[in-house]
């Protein structure tokens, strides 16, 4: 179930994109909104996948943080920022003065799904 949803939304992913490249409006939002549903629909219908989209949207959130970094290339989370919204229940100081967007969300979330089913996989592999 996991390989046939995740081939469908990758399968998903290229005419969306080039839809967007090419400035067809009405199509490339179709072909967005599309996108969205069926990530959405595999992140709910997958633990893996379901986890993946929730750390996702915590990189989401904080990955435009002024001052955030990235090594090698990986987005990083402040601990401190970590604490503030799951210890203290409070979301960190200044959450509202940089931009959070749904693309980052889906690069994120993919980004993350991708590399567990490619460990998963990895790791079947050696049993």
């Amino acid at each position: 179930a996991f390989g046939g949803d995740l081939a469908g939304f990758v399968m998903t992913i290229g005419p969306a994109l080039l839809s967007r490249l090419h400035g067809l409006d009405e199509k490339a939002n179709a072909a967005h909104q599309d996108l969205e549903e069926k990530l959405t629909k595999l992140m709910g219908e997958d633990n893996l996948i379901g986890s993946a989209g929730e750390f996702g949207l915590l990189f989401a959130f904080l990955t435009n943080k002024p001052g955030a970094a990235a090594i090698d290339g990986e987005p990083t989370v402040a601990v401190s920022d970590l604490e503030s919204i799951f210890v203290e229940k409070r979301l960190p100081a200044g959450f509202g003065d940089w931009k959070k967007l749904r693309t980052d969300w889906v690069k994120h979330t993919t980004a993350l799904a991708l590399s567990a089913a490619m460990d998963l996989h990895a790791a079947k592999r050696l049993d």
